[in-house]
């Protein structure tokens, strides 16, 4: 059976897949929506003081979730981090230590650096929106369409089609 076939046939045993990655987005979109909603009219008056008062409370509900999944790897396994094939440590080899794979660790740093910024775009731009009597959800359309054109470049300079997969 050639590759082609086996995607055929595969994409044909679940007729759901776009209303899947349809629902998927519109609650999504729903979501994030419900939240800039809630974050720019309760917090987006404090300017870039905003992100300090909600961050904490985003802080905690994060660290609770990762140190649930953490637990339960850790009672299936035994430990916490992978002893072979990490992305965090290298594999041990002989008698030295693992080491921290630094390459791996810094699009993570750098992702969450981005986010930073992204809150404090986010909440100055809201302030300014209430300031200049303009509705708060053009900033949050704008940030969304940018992933959207983010699309062409890509598609233009790398070849890279989008697909719903």
């Amino acid at each position: 059976m050639k590759k082609n076939e086996s995607q055929t046939i595969k994409r044909q045993k679940d007729p759901f897949h776009d209303c899947k990655w349809v629902s998927c987005g519109t609650a999504a979109g729903a979501c994030m929506g419900t939240g800039s909603f809630i974050y720019a009219t309760n917090f987006g008056k404090y300017g870039m003081l905003g992100p300090g008062c909600i961050a904490p409370g985003t802080l905690l509900v994060w660290v609770t979730v990762k140190a649930i999944f953490e637990g339960i790897y850790r009672y299936k396994h035994g430990t916490c981090i992978k002893v072979m094939d990490s992305c965090l440590l290298t594999d041990k080899k002989g008698e030295e230590g693992r080491k921290l794979r630094w390459k791996n660790c810094i699009p993570l740093l750098a992702n969450v650096g981005c986010t930073v910024g992204r809150i404090c775009v986010m909440t100055v731009g809201w302030d300014l929106a209430k300031k200049s009597g303009i509705n708060q959800g053009i900033i949050s359309t704008l940030v969304g369409t940018n992933n959207m054109l983010s699309v062409l470049p890509f598609y233009l300079c790398f070849n890279e089609k989008p697909s719903g997969c």
